[in-house]
This record gives C-alpha cells, structure tokens and sequence, in this order.
C-alpha cells in the first residue's frame, strides 16, 4: 500500500507557478500529480493540494480587517407604545443584527504623498 506525501518544496514552487488564481484545484491537482510522477515522486493527495492551494492564495491576497457592524432596527416608537399601553403590555428589547465585514488594509503612508510637505 502505498500512501501520498507531503508536497516537496519542488512541487510547492510549482504550484505557485501553475496557479494563475482561475485554475480550479482538481486541474492544479492533476498537474502536480503529472510533475510528481515524472520527476519519479509519487502524486500528492488531493487535500495536500487544496491546503496548499488556499495558503498560496491567502499569502497573494491584500490584508483585510474585520470590522464587526452592530445594527438595532427600532419600529416607530409611538405607534408600538400606544398600542403596547392599550394592551397592558411592555415593550421587548429590540431586535438586534450582528454582521461583520472586511475591509481592504490600506498599505503605505495614510495620506496622499502630495500633502506630506
């Protein structure tokens, strides 16, 4: 029986030289396994391929930030009170949504090159 290996270094630069960021990672897969069995290796298992496919992408990527956005959507409140004092009732605490976004990391200096004088 005979079980895949690690990506050699040798295969990691050619990953990084057969993904142009388009390539899905069975096509990248097939390729490193074609290198791997020429150079007289064995081929890599496909997850070893995809680990290493979404580092290499990860590391060529800009930064990002998460910035987390918390918005409390509130109903009119004097329609809402109205009919809450008629019943007898009292209000809930309103709804919340929490969501998070990412924000491209700005590189270089903060403020236009023009103005640093």
């Amino acid at each position: 029986m005979v079980f895949a290996t690690r990506l050699t270094p040798r295969l990691r630069r050619s990953l990084r030289r057969f993904d142009d960021g388009k390539r899905p990672i069975a096509e990248l897969n097939r390729l490193l396994g074609a290198q791997a069995e020429r150079s007289g290796g064995f081929r890599p298992s496909y997850e070893q391929v995809r680990r290493a496919v979404h580092a290499s992408r990860l590391e060529r990527t800009p930064q990002y930030h998460r910035i987390v956005v918390e918005l409390r959507v509130l109903p009119p409140e004097r329609t809402i009170a109205r009919v809450l004092r008629r019943l007898g009732l009292r209000r809930r605490a309103s709804p919340m949504f929490v969501t998070a976004c990412y924000v491209r990391a700005q590189r270089g200096p903060s403020r236009p090159a023009d103005a640093a004088t």
